[in-house]
């Protein structure tokens, strides 16, 4: 069933032209059921094209989610407050908390999901695997995520130095910058453990481009 889809995919990939031929269709003249399954065969299509559309799969609903997550955190980092005569508190920003966490994982599945493609079809380049082939470094996503974490860590620290020094202290009015240094902590860690995941699809993908450019010199 999605054998059609994937020549269509395929022929757009290495930029193939595309055309519909009018044909005029008859009437089945078997005499048993059709061995078409629906929801089986149906689902297996759906899930041909999802995987082979990872801007759609991925890179969309993960920078939707990144973007909403941000603005919500960027909005209550600093306390609660009250728009429209609606009051956003701290479960506001857990919720921001959890849709840039969803989403930036998402992203970072999406450049996984480019580069493996560009693997499994040398013609499909993207602004996205170009990046990633020439201009992401291991050493760039080490040192952002690690900054990242050492940001949120010493924010941590400055929280706890207070609350040591003031025994009696109430800190209900530093929990939405706990949060926030907590998100940012744990955005540093995925993106080290996700830069060196994508250094070794990149440095792969790398290899086998020079070699076979060497190969077709020869």
């Amino acid at each position: 069933m999605e054998f059609a889809t994937e020549m269509i995919v395929n022929a757009a990939k290495v930029k193939l032209r595309i055309a519909e031929v009018p044909t005029t269709l008859a009437k089945d003249g078997r005499d048993r059921p059709p061995h078409l399954r629906s929801f089986r065969d149906g689902w297996r299509h759906l899930r041909f094209i999802l995987t082979y559309g990872p801007n759609y799969l991925y890179l969309t609903p993960g920078a939707a989610l990144f973007s909403l997550g941000l603005a919500l955190v960027a909005l209550l980092a600093g306390g609660p407050i009250t728009l429209a005569g609606r009051y956003f508190g701290i479960h506001f920003l857990a919720l921001g908390s959890l849709l840039t966490l969803v989403g930036f994982n998402i992203l970072n599945l999406g450049v996984f999901a480019k580069v493996i493609a560009l693997q499994q079809s040398p013609g499909s380049q993207s602004r996205m695997t170009r990046w990633a082939l020439s201009g992401f470094t291991l050493e760039a996503g080490l040192v952002i995520g690690l900054a990242l974490t050492a940001i949120g860590a010493v924010i941590d620290l400055a929280l706890l130095y207070r609350w040591l020094e003031a025994p009696g202290l109430q800190m209900e009015n530093s929990v939405h910058v706990g949060f926030v240094a907590t998100l940012v902590i744990v955005l540093g860690i995925n993106l080290v453990f996700s830069s060196f995941l994508l250094s070794m699809l990149v440095t792969e993908e790398q290899e086998r481009g020079r070699y076979g450019t060497e190969a077709t010199k020869k």
